[in-house]
């Protein structure tokens, strides 16, 4: 009562203190880094999606909107990902009835999530190996890495690894 007692896996020897919390990351997945340069990234984003939601729906952001940019802000701080998403995703937007609008900055969450793990996949394919000349839209499945050419099938098969 009132002590701090270490917690312990239940393959811990006795005596042997081994922290059960799962580390920060799965393999291939990003860090998240705290350097100056990434939190000013961040804060950039979030300026960002502050300013386009305005900008696209003449509302202020409460803070329920800014909870859900954070969310975005987490997954990617690429500002040209964010803004051309944030613009496609208020061009393909269809009111309900007369007098309709978004109220919400939940409802670009979805199209910026989709977006940040198209490009991670994207991404982790060219760090693959090169697996792909252009994943995002799928015409070449030339290999730029040192293995040579590969088939569709293989480049499918190992993009369902990633």
């Amino acid at each position: 009562p009132g002590e701090d007692v270490p917690t312990t896996s239940p393959e811990a020897e006795p005596g042997e203190d081994v922290p059960t919390t799962s580390p920060e990351a799965e393999p291939g997945e990003d860090v998240p880094t705290t350097s100056p340069e990434a939190e000013a990234a961040v804060e950039r984003a979030l300026k960002l999606m502050e300013n386009l939601y305005f900008k696209y729906t003449g509302r202020m952001v409460n803070s329920m909107d800014l909870v859900y940019m954070q969310e975005i802000a987490e997954l990617t701080a690429d500002e040209k990902l964010i803004g051309e998403t944030m613009k496609l995703t208020k061009q393909k937007y269809m009111p309900k009835f007369s007098g309709d609008k978004i109220k919400s900055f939940k409802y670009f969450t979805f199209a910026l999530k989709e977006a940040a793990e198209k490009e991670r996949v994207r991404k982790n394919a060219v760090c693959a190996g090169g697996i792909a000349e252009n994943v995002s839209n799928g015409k070449s499945f030339k290999n730029r890495g040192v293995l040579g050419q590969i088939s569709e099938e293989e480049f499918n098969r190992r993009l369902g690894k990633l």
